[in-house]
């Protein structure tokens, strides 16, 4: 019986070992403070912007045009707006723009499936191209 405990507890440890290493396991990172926060948590990478809806729309909208990204389907009214386009190696970039009211408007950004380091690298890439579009950076 306790070799059976040891085997089941060395494998259970070998397969969260490899989900942490392979970005499965949710962890939160902030960068930046203030109004320039950014949160990356779950394969998202989410900010909060003082900034109306309409302005921000127009910005992820233009930053996927100029990411030349391929636009599978947009969807936009004065509540919320969804982006979801590919990259030529054909991962998906889903780009969520929410009106928060009172002139706030929340952006969260994911790339692939699992949010490996490459996706975050492609995700502040779209968020750095908004805050640019927006005159923040």
């Amino acid at each position: 019986m306790r070799n059976h405990l040891v085997s089941a507890a060395g494998t259970l440890a070998a397969v969260l070992a490899m989900a942490a290493l392979s970005g499965c396991l949710v962890g939160t990172e902030t960068m930046g403070t203030g109004d320039a926060t950014r949160v990356w948590k779950g394969g998202k990478l989410s900010k909060d912007y003082r900034v109306g809806h309409e302005r921000v729309w127009a910005a992820a909208s233009g930053t996927i045009v100029d990411l030349k990204l391929s636009v599978e389907s947009e969807q936009h009214d004065a509540l919320v707006g969804r982006i979801k386009a590919r990259r030529a190696d054909d991962i998906v970039v889903r780009v969520d723009v929410d009106n928060a009211g009172e002139g706030r408007t929340r952006v969260v950004i994911w790339v692939g499936a699992i949010g490996t380091d490459r996706d975050k690298t492609c995700a502040i890439a779209v968020m750095d191209g908004i805050d640019r579009k927006l005159g923040l950076r």
